[in-house]
């Protein structure tokens, strides 16, 4: 059985392969992320094994992901919104939102950005 990834190894891996590495965003036009597509991945994408992709993921919701690939991150924390509603955030849904939102003109400050906000809401480490 495979070890699950953490929270904090999986930002480690998006902060290296895109911050640090620069690497390009899994959005095919520029505004449909796909898990992997002609060489590059999403947030997501790249923390799933080559041996286990499959390009029928694509149309998984990350739920579905995470059932057939349970050695992703399950981490999540509870967060009382203003309205006074409690909302669950899962680690991997704010994962892939931060990538998906992160269109802008310098997508690579734009994740950065958003990865610093995941880490906060999640108590991890930003790397250096």
């Amino acid at each position: 059985m495979i070890a699950p990834i953490t929270a904090q190894e999986a930002l480690n891996r998006n902060w290296q392969h895109f911050i640090e590495d620069r690497n390009p965003s899994g959005a095919d036009d520029g505004e449909i992320c796909r898990l992997r597509i002609e060489g590059r991945a999403c947030g997501v994408g790249i923390l799933i094994r080559d041996e286990d992709y499959d390009v029928d993921m694509e149309d998984l919701g990350l739920y579905k992901l995470r059932e057939r690939l349970p050695y992703l991150p399950n981490d999540f924390m509870d967060v009382r919104h203003e309205e006074g509603y409690l909302f669950t955030h899962y680690f991997i849904c704010d994962l892939q939102e931060a990538h998906d939102d992160a269109i802008g003109v310098d997508f690579h400050a734009e994740y950065e950005g958003n990865l610093r906000k995941i880490a906060e809401r999640f108590g991890l480490e930003v790397p250096r």
